[in-house]
C-alpha cells in the first residue's frame, strides 16, 4: 500500500552548527509497495531519509521456497539537504546505491542471516553480513562490513518504544 511518514525534530540541547533551526523536519518519506506474481514485492520511496540526505529508493524482493530464502535488489539516488533558519537548501542528487542481497530466515530460532554486496553510499563497494535474532519485538543483531575503504563491525539493538500496541488501521495513524 501507500504510506506517508513524517517526523518533527525539536532540539533539546543546542550543539548544532550555526544556522540550524531548533525545530526542523526529520525523516519524511512517501512509500508505495506492491505485490507482484510469484511472491515478488516492489517498493518505491522518495523523501528525506536522514537529517541530511534526500532522494529516491527502489527495492525489489523475491521470496523463494515458501519463504525459506529471499533475494533482493536496491537502487537509490540521493543528494544532500539541509533545513536551516532560512528554509531548505538542496543539492543535486549525486550519490548512488546499488545493492543485491540474499537472506535466510530461520523461524525456529527467530533468526535472519543476510549477506549484501554492491555499491554503498559514497561509492564504497563492498559486502556486509548481518545476523539478527528476534525476541518478540526486541531485535539483537551483529554485522560485519568490508569495503575498499576498510572494515567495520558491530552490534545492533532495536528496542520498541512504548506503547507496544499498534495503532488500529485507519486513514491516519499516529505512532511513537
Amino acid at each position: 500500500g501507500l504510506s506517508l511518514s513524517a517526523q518533527v525534530l525539536v532540539t533539546i540541547q543546542d550543539d548544532l552548527p550555526s544556522g540550524e533551526s531548533r525545530v526542523r523536519p526529520g525523516v519524511a518519506t512517501l512509500n508505495q509497495t506492491a505485490r507482484l506474481p510469484r511472491n515478488v514485492f516492489v517498493s518505491a520511496t522518495l523523501g528525506t531519509f536522514t537529517a541530511n540526505r534526500y532522494g529516491v529508493d527502489l527495492e525489489a524482493r523475491a521470496y523463494l521456497r515458501n519463504g525459506r530464502w529471499s533475494a533482493g535488489a536496491e537502487l537509490g539516488r540521493t543528494g544532500a539537504v539541509r533545513y536551516g533558519r532560512e528554509g531548505w537548501s538542496r543539492f543535486p542528487l549525486d550519490a548512488s546505491t546499488v545493492l543485491a542481497d540474499v537472506a535466510a530466515p530461520r523461524d525456529r530460532y527467530d533468526l535472519v542471516v543476510r549477506t549484501t554486496a554492491g555499491s554503498f553510499l559514497g561509492a564504497q563497494q563492498g559486502a556486509r553480513l548481518d545476523v539478527v535474532r528476534r525476541f518478540g519485538e526486541l531485535e539483537i543483531g551483529w554485522f560485519v562490513l568490508r569495503s575498499r575503504e576498510g572494515s567495520n563491525g558491530g552490534v545492533t539493538l532495536r528496542i520498541p518504544l512504548p506503547p507496544a500496541d499498534h495503532a488500529s488501521p485507519a486513514l491516519v495513524r499516529l505512532r511513537v
